[in-house]
């Protein structure tokens, strides 16, 4: 099964190829808001899984299985993101929502909730109980309370329009009370907000390497994250380069953030798996009708994400001089000076 990064990956691929008709990795990087070096590292994961055909300098294609895949994440992006369009949520936010609960959610339900979407899209006329729940999302009163002062009919004909409409609103709350669920609060989640890391690429390291890797930062609970500190310890013979703590101001519940950062391996490092942990501190904030916003500050959680390092360093002589320039076998007191240079990683499998 892949990870909801990878499907990201996959869609973004899909709608840049379809509109395009051809994707670099600096289109995906674009889509998605990661650095390039990201994507290359996952598309040559998804390369050996044959979801695509990646060649360095060609540009990435997707093979029949990722198209598939991917056209399948699209379409329930699609289907998510007009269910809440349909419900006056604003364009640019219903996109990213969607982007959330189109991993989250069954087939069965999103099947539903298209034949929702694609009923309400088909219908003959306007659907009038549309224009009623906008008008009641800007006012707080529904249009259909009856104004005594006019007569629009008789009190049986006024109960059947009522109660025709009065299920179509309870049919459509029904909907939004299910999606709502799927984004906010899965059913075995727990309520408090829960920060962990959960992508990390690369993991891979030779000797003496320097890598920007991205980390995928998640709050996993049900609560919001605010004030998020990662302190990161340097590990034996891997480290990081630059800061050591990262700030993050604030993780909705449920939600995802990518934080670059560069790691170093130093040059004599035996293979093996290094690991670096990090110090996690922040706070909960959630609100209560009764208090108003609450904010808990947490207890320090630890996370540890490892790194593999394989292959040895071969060191070559670039150049040597000696002072003076030519040496006798009597000669006594002479400078040598070496530059010594990494030449190659050796791997072996």
């Amino acid at each position: 099964m892949l990870s909801r990064k990878a499907e990201d990956y996959l869609e973004a691929i899909l709608n840049i190829t379809e509109k395009k008709g051809y994707t670099r990795v600096k289109d995906v990087a674009i889509a998605l808001g990661v650095k390039p070096s990201s994507v290359v590292e996952m598309l040559k994961k998804l390369d050996d899984m044959d979801y695509v055909v990646y060649r360095k300098y060609d540009g990435v294609i997707l093979t029949p299985k990722g198209r598939e895949l991917g056209s399948v994440i699209k379409d329930r992006h699609d289907t998510l993101k007009a269910l809440l369009e349909i419900i006056q949520v604003p364009a640019k936010i219903a996109d990213k929502d969607a982007c959330i609960m189109e991993h989250e959610l069954e087939t069965k339900t999103v099947e539903q909730l298209k034949n929702f979407v694609r009923f309400v899209q088909s219908a003959p006329d306007y659907p009038q109980w549309l224009d009623h729940f906008k008008t009641f999302c800007e006012t707080g009163e529904h249009p259909c309370k009856v104004d005594k002062r006019k007569n629009i009919g008789s009190s049986e004909e006024k109960s059947k329009i009522l109660a025709i409409e009065m299920r179509k609103i309870i049919h459509l709350i029904a909907v939004v009370i299910l999606v709502t669920a799927a984004l906010v609060a899965p059913s075995n989640a727990a309520t408090d907000a829960k920060i962990v890391i959960t992508d990390v690429t690369p993991t891979e390291l030779a000797p003496g390497d320097i890598k920007d890797v991205s980390l995928t930062v998640k709050n996993q609970g049900g609560s919001d994250a605010r004030h998020i500190t990662l302190n990161f310890q340097n590990g034996d013979h891997v480290s990081l380069i630059g800061t050591s703590t990262v700030h993050i101001a604030s993780l909705n519940a449920w939600c995802s953030k990518e934080i670059p950062i560069t790691i170093k391996a130093e040059d004599e490092i035996a293979e093996g798996a290094y690991p670096i942990p990090i110090k996690v501190t922040f706070d909960e904030y959630r609100y209560s009708a009764s208090e108003g916003p609450v904010i808990t500050p947490m207890n320090e959680t630890r996370i540890t994400i490892v790194f593999n390092v394989e292959g040895t360093t071969t060191l070559e002589v670039a150049d040597l001089e000696t002072n003076p320039p030519e040496l006798r076998e009597d000669s006594e007191n002479n400078n040598v000076t070496v530059l010594i240079q990494v030449v190659a990683m050796i791997f072996q499998h």
